[in-house]
């Protein structure tokens, strides 16, 4: 029934105890107080078994002190440990003096150290002595003053060393503070002494008194486990020389991947648990081994690599702890190579690119495996990510591009790439529908040409939307010998040519001049790009 921090077990044992003195206010029959007996029988075996625990506990805090020199800091860790060793014997033996006293007026227990079922049913002498004498009252401050004694003595020391104070509540609680009996209208209102002793025959009173030895028993163990977590907990001894030391999973790691490692004192001690960092960042320090857990994004820079591929970078931690009171940092310098990974590029062309063309790209880490999640960067043109990982279109504008690689945000490497020019398309004349034959010529003045740019195969294969060409600057003339007998200028993009202005007096031995300055190329993205074209075609008429 008590507050404060109860096992499994404890709960499961005070729940049973309410409910069979709910069940003897209802007037159950009589083989309901033999259930107090076994219960009374449980606890007093589970006290043992703490008596015994905790008896221990202080020996180990004795001797942990002795085996770590025996500082002056941890000595309040002993005194207070012994101290509460001492105030719980005698709360324990104070209920025990009750238990007989009261056992001594319904006539003693029998020979065999039992009670009969008759005395164990009296309830007067119990609550007379308890209630009616105002016992209970006394018991009460002894269990209130137990518990401060108990958290004073033992927070003075945990909160100095840092570590969290007991926050318990009373033992000697009213109805009113039991959640069982919140909801009971008559039951809630009743006090310690009425809820625990008025009119409670002694199997239930003896029970309950037990019960209590057992939740000072429980309260001890929790203060003095407390207390063994604190013994060394501001010292180091025993050991000549401390140093902190890094052991790296591998000490080459691939850029891109995670370097791993775990520092730790090469020193470590289980009462020791010490902060460490790396750069302004806190590690994660097992409890159980001291050691912290070390984990960060590999990388270098494309001049930091020799020529076997490897960079050289290093990493500084500090671990701090206390060693007589005062706090310490020991530092760490590690060294370790981030090894250059290897990018494979998947396209129609690897070793070039092509100016102002959607060069379209697969670039893969294969050491990253899984962990590849790339970024593309393009020094001297556009990146354009594609649909599936690794995917990029590059269009360069420069002589030369760069492309950076990443993953997950960290730099990997680059790949460069020289750009040429496209191939320039073959010129081809169309005479009023037909390919012109320069074997054959022609005989009647033509009307219109059709001035065709064929690309080249190959590039049309590779960059189909690129290899779109159109006539742009140029001119077209009709000659007699050399004189020149009228011209048409070509301003723009032109596919067909009329040039029914130039048929006037054309007759045989008449020439046609095709004079070609500039094409436009149509890119991905339609847009013109103007490219220098120098070519000459002569039609003849026969």
């Amino acid at each position: 029934m008590a507050g404060g921090k109860e096992t499994p077990r404890q709960k499961m044992i005070g729940m049973m105890y309410l409910v069979l003195t709910a069940l003897l206010a209802l007037q159950i029959k009589d083989t309901v107080l033999e259930k107090f007996v076994l219960i009374d029988e449980g606890l007093k075996t589970s006290n043992a078994t703490y008596t015994q625990a905790n008896s221990q506990s202080v020996a180990g805090i004795q001797k942990a002190y002795t085996d770590l020199g025996a500082s002056e800091n941890d000595k309040p860790v002993v005194d207070a440990a012994q101290k509460i060793r001492e105030e719980t014997g005698e709360i324990l033996q104070y209920l025990e003096d009750w238990k007989n006293r009261i056992g001594e007026e319904v006539g003693g227990p029998e020979p065999d150290g039992h009670y009969t079922r008759a005395k164990l049913k009296k309830y007067e002498e119990p609550s007379r002595l308890l209630v009616e004498d105002n016992g209970a009252a006394d018991l009460k401050k002894r269990l209130d003053d137990y518990n401060a004694s108990i958290q004073q003595t033992a927070n003075g020391v945990l909160t100095e060393k840092g570590f969290p104070a007991l926050n318990w509540g009373s033992l000697a609680l009213a109805a009113k503070d039991i959640p069982f009996y919140q909801a009971n209208p008559k039951l809630s209102k009743e006090d310690f002494a009425h809820l625990n002793f008025y009119k409670s025959p002694l199997a239930s009173v003896l029970a309950q008194l037990t019960f209590f030895q057992n939740q000072i028993l429980s309260r001890e163990s929790e203060a003095l486990g407390k207390l063994g977590s604190a013994i060394g907990a501001s010292n180091i001894k025993g050991f000549d020389q401390i140093s902190a030391t890094v052991l790296p999973t591998s000490n080459i790691v691939t850029a891109g991947t995670d370097f791993e490692a775990e520092m730790f004192l090469t020193a470590a001690s289980s009462s020791l648990t010490p902060t460490m960092t790396l750069g302004n960042r806190a590690l994660q320090v097992d409890a159980a081994t001291g050691r912290g857990q070390i984990k960060f994004k590999a990388s270098a820079r494309e001049n930091e690599y020799n020529d076997q591929g490897l960079a050289r970078k290093t990493f500084k931690g500090v671990v701090k702890y206390q060693q007589n009171g005062e706090d310490v940092e020991t530092e760490v310098t590690h060294e370790y190579f981030v090894a250059r990974p290897t990018i494979e590029v998947r396209s129609e062309s690897i070793e070039t690119l092509l100016l102002n063309c959607a060069n379209n790209l697969t670039i893969d880490v294969p050491s990253l495996g899984p962990a590849y999640q790339p970024s593309f960067t393009a020094d001297g043109g556009l990146s354009i990510p594609g649909s599936q990982k690794g995917q990029l279109t590059v269009v360069p504008k420069s002589a030369e591009v760069k492309i950076g690689v990443s993953s997950a945000g960290t730099y990997i490497g680059e790949k460069v790439f020289k750009v040429e020019a496209p191939p320039r398309p073959d010129f081809q004349v169309f005479v009023d529908g037909k390919a012109y034959n320069a074997e054959k010529g022609i005989t009647t003045a033509p009307r219109q040409f059709k001035l065709l740019l064929i690309p080249d195969d190959n590039f049309k294969r590779k960059y189909p939307e690129d290899a779109r060409f159109v006539v742009s600057k140029g001119r077209i003339l009709r000659a007699t010998g050399s004189i020149g007998k009228g011209s048409i200028t070509i301003s723009g993009p032109t596919v067909d040519a009329n040039v029914n202005s130039l048929r006037a007096g054309a007759k045989a031995g008449d020439r046609y001049v095709i004079e070609i300055d500039e094409i436009i190329r149509v890119n991905y993205n339609n847009e013109r790009i103007p490219m220098p074209y120098r070519k000459t075609v002569t039609i003849s008429m026969n």
